[in-house]
């Protein structure tokens, strides 16, 4: 899928009609690659297929919804992704749909922040594949709030405070997180000084060596009324060097171009964003999921490289750095990650991948591994 990517950006960086063309193509066999493929991702999407099988069955056996307890799927504080799951529910029973569906959504949503934000999104969707791709497999709510958010930054470019807050409390009936981007529509659109910019990175990355993040999830778990939730972000376990390191390559190069960035200002919301980005990276730095959080702030750092790096015809040495950054952080994935993501197989075949062992261990309904359209 990366070479394919790679090699369609390098064929058509002249012509731009046919570049926007073989994005809109790629994403869509990228959409359909993910929605299609058999419980690949790991635990996540069989409880997600759990919830929404126990949800559809309910629905066509003639169950009040209204009965249905939220709190059995951890979804109380999260209304929007319940909501989606009836809506769904009334189409089909099945899960192989149901993530189909949501996965269409999840990359419609992705191709209309990229064709808004992106200079070249096909340079763009090689970062997308590096960074985020993988992911889109498996955290379907978290995946759908950081989508709707990416759409964004338009209401803060043009300060329209009630439609930008309004998207983030959607996003955040999806996932609670998804507030943090709040904070975005209120740091001023100025470039800041480099200096002022690392100490701010510096100070983040402390805080998160030294674990005080953790006390700010139990508050905002306490808040929400969701302590168990937020507690898987607050976990302190070994500093998080690949954290570390990610964020410092990506100040780095945002710092080796800083000069460029002049004074548009939906360029410096980008900037901003891609600042943001680094700073909630290291900001989690011991969290063992609380990384999650800088998803939300990673299209500024797409959506600016694209500009910056891939602004026309040339092929620059930042732009070969950034390709070859993806390459290593796509292959990362792919062999830490292992059996969740391949051998691939679509839902379209009964039976189940070899040596799946994530699915001796979750599997909840063995009527799919001999029928995937049993109901």
């Amino acid at each position: 899928m990366l070479i394919i990517v790679i090699s369609s950006y390098f064929a058509t960086r002249n012509y731009e009609i046919l570049c926007k063309q073989l994005f809109r193509i790629e994403i869509i066999l990228i959409a359909l690659f993910v929605g299609c493929s058999d419980m690949l991702g790991g635990y996540d999407r069989y409880i997600y297929g759990e919830a929404f099988d126990s949800i559809s069955s309910s629905i066509h056996n003639g169950i009040d919804i209204r009965s249905l307890s939220l709190q059995a799927f951890l979804w109380l504080n999260e209304p929007a992704y319940f909501i989606w799951n009836i809506l769904i529910g009334f189409i089909t029973q099945n899960r192989y749909i149901f993530i189909f569906i949501t996965t269409l959504l999840i990359y419609w949503l992705i191709y209309k922040s990229f064709i808004a934000n992106t200079s070249n999104p096909l340079f763009a969707l090689i970062l997308f594949l590096g960074l985020y791709f993988f992911f889109t497999f498996t955290y379907l709510r978290q995946v759908i709030a950081v989508a709707i958010l990416w759409n964004s930054l338009a209401f803060i470019e043009k300060r329209q405070l009630i439609r930008f807050l309004s998207t983030v409390l959607l996003a955040a009936m999806f996932h609670n997180s998804a507030i943090i981007f709040a904070i975005m529509y209120f740091i001023p659109i100025r470039k800041y000084n480099i200096l002022l910019v690392f100490l701010c990175f510096i100070s983040a990355l402390f805080i998160g060596v030294t674990g005080v993040h953790s006390k700010l999830f139990n508050l905002f778990g306490s808040l929400i009324n969701n302590e168990a939730r937020t507690a898987t972000y607050e976990n302190i376990k070994e500093i998080r060097i690949e954290y570390i390191i990610e964020s410092l390559l990506f100040l780095f190069l945002i710092f080796f171009s800083y000069k460029r960035i002049g004074t548009d200002k939906r360029q410096i919301i980008l900037l901003n964003c891609s600042l943001m980005f680094c700073m909630v990276l290291a900001f989690f730095c011991t969290s063992s999921d609380g990384g999650r959080i800088s998803w939300y702030f990673m299209i500024g750092l797409i959506a600016l490289f694209s500009q910056l790096y891939a602004p026309g015809k040339a092929v620059t040495a930042s732009g070969l750095t950034l390709i070859l950054m993806s390459i290593l952080l796509y292959m990362r994935i792919l062999i830490v990650w292992g059996v969740l993501i391949y051998p691939y197989k679509t839902f379209f075949t009964n039976g189940i991948r070899e040596g799946d062992y994530i699915h001796s261990e979750n599997e909840y309904d063995h009527r799919y591994n001999y029928d995937k359209f049993y109901k």
